[in-house]
């Protein structure tokens, strides 16, 4: 039955995640937990039984988790990421954050800790006493791959967790005893209950500036890759040393320096291979590259990442100042403009669309802005900051606006609005309701103080001491 149960979750959750991941990026997950930064690195602590630590690193082009660690503090985050290992630990390429609520931890154990301090709600004193025996905070048993919790409180509530894989799901709502079985009933959004709201016209500022920005620089560097290959990820990837094994014998300090000194000859020559390769490929008439020019030219590129990196553990292991190794120089073609050189934009006008629970920024949120001149400009609200921009002097009047979700195709929502000429009309989604729920209702059955899911092998909630 558990089996069942999670693999519908992975049905549910591919729908009710698509606004807040790449479609075209298969490989992405979403990991939910707590936040917090711990040696300079930014760390995941997932909210299942085994609580597994991430460490998050940002994906090309992005920068949530730069932000995070500059404005740290606990938070639960629901994390966009693609999973990975370095040095035999899980590590996390994070694209974006879903959600991140500052203060709060998983929900659950959160939950679990004021269950002592629950005010007590029966319909008499002799139903409560009963249901009182099985109230507690219960961790699923004898399933494997699969975490799930439970956390039944004396004033008839419950909040439930279930982690498979990837996909982490979660219910809460009313629970109650029913002869030798207990049965949980799911809070469901009302399906009367408008998927989205207007919330207001606000002026032009400079988060939105700043977006508009970002997203200038990330086309033209979209259009710099194109032409220059060689450029993705010259940045310097930290390694750890190998251990040393019980009785390995030491190194002698001389071999070590030999090594570093091997090793940054090696970085150099490979530094000078990227240099020449650049020069010849950027010296050909036409920019379109063909695809063995594109794979030699990243592969020459990696040899110089993995080279540098090599270079400079070899000198921390000889205990040598880490050499400077500079990036290669590259032609003028392959240069970006200097940041300093562009100016936020000085006005706009915009559309953001945010959860309507959370504040969290939406994706993929399709927009059609209607004009005072009868025009009609169509696009999608995207990036962290959930925004879709009008191109370029928008002429008239933005005076109404139409939303739509793929996940919802016969809910598209009309708005009319004032006229607006330049800010951010922002909007609201319930995106609760785009989740299909984990279950309706779930029945559980008592067993000598544990909750069993239903036959043999599906395992049995365990109440924690």
């Amino acid at each position: 039955m558990i089996f069942e149960l999670a693999a519908s979750l992975a049905l549910a959750w591919s729908a009710a995640a698509a606004p807040v991941a790449h479609v075209d990026t298969p490989s992405l997950d979403i990991f939910i937990g707590t936040l917090a930064v711990d040696k300079g690195e930014v760390i995941l602590t997932r909210c299942d039984l085994g609580e597994t630590r991430y460490r998050l690193h940002d994906g090309p082009g992005a920068q949530t988790v730069a932000r995070y660690r500059a404005n740290p503090g606990p938070a639960y985050a629901e994390v966009v990421a693609s999973y990975g290992e370095q040095a035999g630990l899980p590590v996390l390429t994070v694209a974006e954050f879903a959600e991140i609520v500052p203060g709060r931890s998983c929900h659950l154990r959160e939950a679990a800790e004021t269950l002592a301090t629950d005010a007590q709600v029966g319909t008499s004193e002799a139903a409560a006493a009963k249901a009182q025996d099985l109230t507690g905070h219960y961790y699923l048993t004898g399933v494997t791959e699969v975490g799930s919790e439970l956390l039944l409180r004396p004033d008839g509530t419950f909040e439930w967790f279930l982690a498979y894989g990837a996909i982490d799901q979660a219910a809460h709502g009313k629970w109650r005893r029913e002869g030798e079985a207990i049965l949980l009933v799911a809070d469901l959004s009302p399906a009367d209950r408008p998927l989205f709201a207007f919330v207001a016209a606000e002026p032009w500022n400079a988060e939105a500036a700043e977006e508009v920005l970002e997203r200038r620089q990330g086309a033209q560097n979209i259009a710099l890759l194109a032409r220059c290959p060689f450029l993705p990820g010259m940045d310097v990837i930290a390694t750890t040393a190998p251990p040393i094994l019980p009785g390995a014998a030491p190194v002698p300090a001389a071999t070590l320096r030999d090594r570093a000194a091997a090793a940054l000859r090696k970085a150099i020559s490979a530094r000078a291979d990227v240099e020449r390769l650049a020069r010849k490929t950027m010296a050909g008439k036409s920019q379109d590259l063909s695809p063995g020019d594109v794979e030699a030219a990243r592969d020459a590129a990696a040899a110089w990442r993995a080279a540098r990196a090599e270079a400079m553990e070899a000198a921390r292991a000889a205990g040598l100042p880490e050499p400077d190794l500079a990036d290669p120089v590259l032609p003028a073609a392959c240069a970006l403009p200097m940041a300093a050189d562009a100016a936020p934009p000085p006005t706009g006008l915009g559309v953001q669309v945010a959860d309507l629970e959370s504040g969290t920024p939406l994706r993929r949120v399709d927009v059609s802005l209607r004009f005072a001149d009868g025009r009609i400009e169509r696009m999608m609200t995207t990036g962290s900051g959930g925004y879709a921009f009008v191109e370029g002097p928008a002429g008239s009047a933005a005076v109404g606006a139409t939303l739509h979700v793929d996940q919802e195709p016969e809910r598209d929502a009309t708005f009319a609005f004032p006229p607006v000429s330049s800010g951010i009309l922002r909007f609201s989604m319930d995106r609760k309701q785009l989740a299909l729920p984990a279950f309706t209702d779930l029945r559980l059955r008592i067993d000598d103080g544990a909750l069993l899911l239903g036959g043999p092998g599906d395992g049995r909630y365990q109440r924690r001491p």
